[in-house]
């Protein structure tokens, strides 16, 4: 036989058990399976569909290490390529630095050689300057002595033109050129 228990202590703490303690406890028992059943049934379709859900992942998961599997290899063999480049580049970096420092000691060169031609050509105008000063004084003098020396030379011109002048031999290789008069020459 079922004990009864003493329900003083619970009686009025919930309105739902005011009746029979034992038929409420079933009840609460039944409803309790029902919900589990249902549950379990929920759990199932829950499970099929993770199932599911894990196989699309675990074959879109593949799908994509094979694809970064195919771009590692391809990424590593760009690698391996720009290693050989940077090889390449590195020497024609060290051809440019040699171009360029022999490009800059050609320039400094040819710089100090226009620098040294520049100071000569500013030196030598210096000096043809003064000259063209003596020379446009030698013109000033000969124009003023010039016709001065215009009877001097006339009368010379015509003395010379009464005297009687030997023939020069100019195709005779047999004549000592050394002396003028020799060669045919005038005398004076």
């Amino acid at each position: 036989m079922i004990k009864t228990q003493d329900t003083s202590s619970i009686v009025g703490q919930r309105p739902d058990f005011e009746a029979n303690l034992e038929q409420r406890t079933e009840e609460l028992l039944n409803h309790l399976e029902e919900h589990i059943r249902k549950s379990l049934k929920d759990l199932e379709d829950n499970e099929l569909k993770a199932s599911y859900d894990f196989a699309t992942w675990l074959q879109n998961i593949k799908k994509e290490n094979s694809t970064l599997e195919s771009e590692l290899a391809r990424k590593q063999s760009y690698e391996a390529k720009l290693k050989e480049d940077l090889v390449d580049a590195e020497k024609y970096e060290a051809q440019t630095h040699s171009e360029y420092d022999n490009a800059l000691a050609a320039y400094n060169a040819k710089k100090a050689e226009c620098d040294h031609k520049e100071e000569y050509y500013k030196r030598e105008t210096a000096r043809r300057n003064d000259e063209n000063v003596d020379i446009d004084e030698c013109i000033k003098i000969m124009e003023e002595v010039i016709p001065d020396l215009e009877d001097y030379t006339r009368k010379r011109a015509d003395n010379l033109n009464s005297a009687s002048v030997p023939d020069k031999r100019t195709d005779d290789y047999s004549l000592d050129r050394s002396k003028y008069e020799a060669a045919g020459g005038y005398t004076a």
